[in-house]
């Protein structure tokens, strides 16, 4: 909280808009953060994995407090998602890859994937899924169904 305090001041001096945290996977700790804070976390980035359940309380309180989620470490750490059957079904059918369908199910469902992709092809990929129509509901809820959601 100290650092956060100090982070706080630029907010107050006009020098930046709004603040984020990241690798923040303690729900108290975010709860309490939130608690404390004169100016209000914007962003939380973090770790999107089945090893933190997904960050499933976490997110929830992020909608609830609208703070925006943002996943990093997507694809790596998700591998058994973009091998399921479901989700090779679905990019078969949008002509697309697992990665792509993973990616606009996330953004369906409310969170931003960050991509640390350095490959040209791949970063292409990972921005066309904005301009897909969104998934049909009983996908999504299919797809919910991978992260315990």
């Amino acid at each position: 909280m100290e650092v956060y305090r100090e982070c706080e001041k630029f907010v107050d001096e006009g020098r930046v808009k709004q603040l984020g945290i990241s690798n923040l996977y303690n729900f108290n700790g975010l709860r309490k953060l939130y608690e404390d804070a004169r100016h209000k976390p914007s962003v939380l980035q973090n770790r999107f994995h089945a090893e933190t359940n997904f960050d499933h309380d976490i997110r929830q309180f992020c909608r609830e407090k609208n703070i925006f989620y943002q996943s990093f470490w997507t694809l790596t750490a998700n591998p058994q998602i973009l091998e399921h059957p479901f989700v090779k079904q679905l990019a078969q059918e949008r002509h697309g890859t697992p990665a792509q369908v993973f990616f606009r199910f996330l953004t369906d469902i409310g969170l931003t994937s960050l991509t640390g992709t350095t490959d040209e092809k791949h970063m292409k990929e990972d921005l066309q899924v904005l301009h897909w129509h969104s998934l049909d509901h009983e996908s999504v809820a299919k797809l919910k169904k991978l992260i315990h959601d």
